[in-house]
């Protein structure tokens, strides 16, 4: 594990940095009025990053900046290309801007090995309040689940400013760093095989790691990150009557478990390569909405003593049963609108679900519009007109997989 950082920002400067930034900014989102409009599917924009043919897919890493800047981690296939790219997409003149290669980074810092790949930046984007976005790379050669042999040339922890184009490394893991959370502060990324999870904290500029040994290997897509830092990653394990079973641990920002809580529609226990928790939104209160892969609706609140519950909502699927896969999930207000898109089991081709979390009440609309050939991924990240963006690849061409993005608007 190496750590190599640059100059730090002045604390002063550090300070009033984040005590000018909203909630918003920190969760890397935007909140609107909900209108009669709402109600509604919005329209689908697909955009086109430059350069389209050296990668294949975007799988779910989007971000945004505090000035409204999203981010795309744009991903190859191994082999192929052996890098990944970031891009900064202008909302406000509808422009791309190269970021710079997880490849090219690695040579600026010393870091590059020949035959060396880093052909995916899967994780989310997010913006810390020292001012830098944060996200993760990784490789995927040589990786085998079922031995849990990470892959060759693992995974890294990078940051940047928006205006600049060279990154600085922040850690180097033998895990390949899957997903991205942040609270503004604690930055937390999660490596697979089993689950381990890395905090660096911004302040102090320290690492920490835990590894949950979470069974068969399986890795989550995305795990929950509170305000008051504290992580909730899923956990699968057997019990003493020797049956397997999901719990979703919250850990306290010194990595201390704090709690469990029961999963029982997480994935299917006999397919362990299942997503786990494949989209999530927090509100303004701080209460989160996350999906599992079993297209379960969770929410995790905090209590009046204190102390986090981990509820079931609903299957968001028309006939109610569990299945449905809804890689991207929104919150429009902030307070009590969900959306989501993606396919439910009972639905051909892609749905756009709305649900009001006072009510328990949700919609569904099936979206021609979107090519059934594709796979969507992305939450959270909206701009500063309240557009959502959606991101993943199209295989279409079985040779050539493309990548994906897809402005969701209601103006």
């Amino acid at each position: 594990m190496a750590i190599t950082l640059g100059c730090s920002d002045n604390p002063t400067k550090q300070a009033k940095f984040q005590d000018s930034r909203s909630f918003e900014q920190i969760l890397g989102t935007h909140f609107n009025s909900v209108e009669k409009k709402h109600y509604s599917p919005p329209s689908f924009e697909a955009l086109t990053i430059p350069e389209i043919n050296k990668t294949s897919a975007i799988w779910g890493a989007t971000g945004r900046d505090d000035q409204g800047n999203i981010y795309l981690g744009v991903s190859s296939r191994p082999n192929q290309n052996n890098t990944a790219y970031l891009y900064q997409y202008s909302p406000e003149y509808s422009q791309f801007s190269p970021q710079s290669d997880v490849i090219s980074e690695l040579k600026k810092s010393g870091l590059h090995e020949e035959g060396m790949s880093q052909n995916k930046i899967h994780s989310k984007i997010y913006q810390a309040n020292d001012g830098y976005l944060y996200f993760t790379s990784f490789d995927e050669k040589g990786e085998n689940a079922k031995k849990g042999i990470p892959p060759k040339h693992g995974g890294h922890l990078w940051r940047k400013k928006p205006k600049a184009k060279n990154w600085e490394h922040i850690l180097a893991t033998k895990e390949a760093l899957i997903a991205l959370n942040t609270n503004g502060q604690y930055i937390y990324s999660l490596g697979y095989w089993g689950h381990v999870l890395y905090q660096f904290d911004t302040l102090s500029e320290q690492v920490k790691s835990i590894n949950l040994k979470s069974l068969n290997q399986h890795i989550s897509r995305n795990f929950l990150v509170t305000p008051k830092g504290h992580v909730f990653v899923p956990y699968i394990l057997n019990t003493e009557e020797n049956q397997v079973a999901v719990t979703l641990n919250q850990y306290d920002s010194d990595l201390v478990l704090v709690s469990t809580h029961s999963l029982e529609h997480y994935l299917n226990l006999s397919e362990y390569s299942q997503h786990g928790i494949i989209s999530y939104t927090t509100m303004k209160n701080g209460d989160i909405y996350f999906i599992t892969g079993q297209g379960a609706l969770y929410s995790l609140k905090l209590s009046d003593n204190n102390s986090y519950e981990v509820n079931f909502e609903i299957f968001l699927d028309d006939e109610q049963q569990k299945g449905s896969y809804l890689a991207s999930l929104f919150t429009l207000d902030g307070q009590n609108f969900l959306a989501a898109l993606g396919r439910q089991k009972s639905t051909p081709g892609y749905s756009w679900i709305v649900y009001e979390t006072s009510l328990k009440v949700m919609a569904s609309f099936p979206i021609s519009s979107i090519n059934k050939k594709t796979l969507l991924y992305g939450s959270v990240t909206r701009d500063d007109q309240g557009n959502l963006y959606i991101v993943g690849t199209d295989m279409t061409n079985k040779k050539q997989h493309k990548p994906t993005i897809i402005k969701a608007s209601y103006n």
